[in-house]
């Protein structure tokens, strides 16, 4: 129990994860609140480099892939096919850097002051399974609806009848936190029906002998079917999407140079995403000289004001509507 009111009130109103995380609980913030370390030139490198990296993917890839899936989503049966294509797998990516690069930028500012905020993203379109991309995506949140919803319904002892209804119920509320509509409870019962019966077929010891590669492909285009329903307005416009997903259309190269910055955006996004870890941002903070590090975080900053500058204003942060 904390008595100290400027302790709490620290705890309270400490703004880098004030609106949409990392969530915080006591024990993680309040120790570090009444302890302060001294903050070291190392830090304040490393804490300026996460929140650039966090900006990147704000600014560079999740706004700049915004109007392309903006566009798709509001009319989708007069879509194109490949104009679906760059707006399912870009969503994906817009929502992914939309929010980790918020935590980025809330987890770098905070470090500033020498408080460490915990992880919240660990690579996680690189899961082997639905259970393994819970593990890694908005790790504070999953874990928060894990001890607080799962365990209480589902009991520490396994009840195979107990465990399947929690993991429904629990992912079902999910998907109403996020928003109250049909397509947000059927996104979190369709996670929460997969969760179930991975966790069954744990308990019972049944593997699916894939290779890892194979697993990673079929638990990110899980994921990419079930973000329809998280991104679309309603059931309805989901249903435009996945019947226009139906629709094969030969690719017509003279529309690539209206297409090829989107689709470059992905394919950077994809390849950089396995170094996209704290760890290996400070691994790579050490390994540069600092005046070298200096100037690429000049130079990125420069890129980030010219493509903010490019577009009609900065697109809020999705999970600001949650």
């Amino acid at each position: 129990m904390e008595n100290s009111f400027t302790v709490l009130l620290g705890y309270i109103l400490f703004f880098p994860q004030l609106i949409a995380g990392p969530i915080l609980r006591p024990k993680e913030l309040i120790p570090q609140l009444k302890n302060l370390p001294i903050v070291t030139n190392k830090m304040r490198i490393l804490a300026i480099t996460i929140f650039t990296i966090g900006l990147v993917k704000k600014i560079i890839f999740a706004d700049q892939l915004a109007p392309y899936v903006d566009a798709v989503y509001k009319d989708p049966m007069n879509s194109l096919y490949h104009e679906w294509l760059i707006a399912v797998y870009g969503f994906a990516v817009q929502l992914y850097c939309d929010f980790s690069g918020y935590t980025d930028m809330a987890i770098g500012l905070a470090l500033f002051f020498g408080i460490r905020l915990p992880i919240n993203f660990n690579r996680p379109y690189l899961a082997t399974s639905v259970p393994d991309i819970w593990r890694r995506w908005h790790i504070t949140l999953s874990t928060w609806f894990r001890d607080y919803i799962f365990f209480p319904i589902a009991g520490r002892k396994y009840n195979i009848y107990l465990h399947f209804f929690a993991a429904l119920f629990t992912m079902s509320l999910c998907g109403l936190w996020h928003g109250a509509g049909f397509n947000f409870l059927l996104w979190g019962f369709l996670n929460g029906l997969y969760l179930a019966i991975s966790n069954l077929l744990r308990i019972k010891k049944i593997t699916i002998p894939f290779p890892t590669f194979v697993k990673i492909f079929i638990t990110f285009h899980w994921w990419l079917i079930t973000c329809i329903l998280f991104r679309a307005t309603d059931l309805s416009n989901a249903l435009d999407m996945f019947i226009m997903g139906l629709r094969w259309e030969t690719f017509d190269s003279s529309l690539l140079q209206y297409f090829l910055f989107p689709i470059l955006l992905i394919f950077a996004f994809f390849i950089s995403h396995y170094y996209d870890q704290i760890s290996s941002i400070e691994k790579l903070t050490l390994r540069i000289r600092k005046n070298y590090l200096f100037i690429i975080l000049l130079m990125i900053w420069i890129i980030v004001i010219l493509f903010s500058n490019s577009t009609e204003g900065t697109e809020k942060f999705i999970y600001f509507d949650f």
